[in-house]
């Protein structure tokens, strides 16, 4: 999601109900070369609909900044985002670094968007999506800008990027919890485990009712688990913490798909708690029946419990219900794995074979 929305002439850096863009984005509804309205019925950022002029505004400003401008002024844009990252109002850094008046601007973006490259639609978001409240305007917290624009970067997988972003956080504010968990994210996928488990950790300290650094701090102790095997004892006390973390994720965020799927792993990977894993991915399955990882998930802890018959009809099933290249090429994958293999390892297997989170 963007690491800024606009309000008016103001950037103002905070989430503009991450659950919403989450939604859109996992059903493939809202890629950086798509505008999309929510419902149109309003203007105001506190209006109970989400905000939903704010969204097409801030994605068709992204798009053109990032795309429709020449490449000879990507310097001047990576100017702008530092200059809007540091509070530079948002008239003042569009005059002085790429050269443009609000006036302008505006008149660039209504032309890029009727050149077509936009499509517009309408969706129903859920009710528990619909019904959670939009956040407040507030000041920006010490390193809160520069670990969204490190956010941001990580997104992109500019994992050099998104490192020197959270540092820079860190040094503002050393024990802020965005460049916390922002940097055990990025040491994460650098498969630094040590290091991030210390910050996500941190991170989960500085606000135990965060869903995403319960999700994040939960599946970086399976990666080591998985990368880094201890002995008998400490493993399964790494993935007992790994199980009561996931599970207060899909407390704080009981709509959110992929907080079950890891939690379904955490319970696979004991080899004892088989029921529970899948009554946490049929759980995720109910939420979003046509994402690919639940099928998949599905299918490794069926094969695992001795059921490899109903694991391919599985991912029979995954291959005509989400019907793209990927989808059947994974279940291809992991069909011939099972045939193959059938072995306690089917859980890592899959992990390679699916996309990470």
């Amino acid at each position: 999601a963007l690491p800024i929305y606009l309000n008016g002439e103001r950037a103002v850096f905070g989430e503009p109900n991450r659950l919403a863009v989450l939604y859109l984005r996992r059903r493939g509804l809202m890629p950086m070369e798509t505008l999309f309205s929510l419902e149109q019925t309003t203007n105001t950022i506190r209006d109970t609909e989400l905000m939903t002029r704010l969204y097409a505004q801030s994605w068709a400003v992204a798009h053109y900044l990032k795309f429709a401008l020449p490449p000879e002024t990507a310097p001047q844009f990576e100017q702008f985002r530092t200059a809007i990252a540091q509070g530079v109002p948002t008239t003042e850094a569009l005059k002085k670094q790429l050269n443009l008046t609000s006036e302008q601007l505006k008149k660039a973006i209504s032309s890029h968007i009727n050149s077509g490259n936009y499509r517009t639609q309408r969706v129903a978001l859920p009710p528990s999506v619909r019904n959670m409240s939009p956040p407040r305007e507030r000041p920006v917290a010490p390193g809160e800008a520069e670990a969204w624009l490190g956010d941001w970067a990580l997104e992109s997988e500019e994992l050099e990027a998104a490192t020197r972003r959270y540092e820079a956080s860190l040094r503002e504010a050393p024990d802020n919890f965005f460049g916390l968990l922002g940097e055990g994210r990025v040491l994460t996928a650098q498969k630094q485990y040590a290091a991030a488990l210390v910050r996500l950790r941190q991170a989960a300290q500085q606000n135990p009712q965060s869903g995403w650094a319960q999700l994040f701090l939960g599946s970086c102790l399976l990666d080591a688990t998985a990368s880094e095997p201890r002995s008998v004892s400490e493993n399964v006390m790494r993935l007992d913490e790994a199980i009561q973390t996931l599970k207060r994720a899909t407390e704080l965020m009981p709509e959110y798909p992929p907080a079950y799927v890891q939690l379904a792993r955490a319970y696979g990977a004991t080899r004892s708690r088989l029921r529970e894993a899948i009554e946490a991915v049929t759980k995720a399955r109910d939420l979003e029946p046509a994402a690919l990882n639940t099928y998949l998930m599905s299918a490794a802890i069926l094969a695992e419990n001795g059921q490899a018959q109903r694991a391919l009809e599985t991912l029979d099933t995954l291959a005509r219900t989400v019907p793209s290249q990927s989808a059947v090429k994974a279940a291809r994958a992991l069909a011939e794995v099972i045939r193959s293999r059938g072995s306690p390892k089917l859980l890592d297997a899959l992990y390679n074979l699916q996309p990470k989170l």
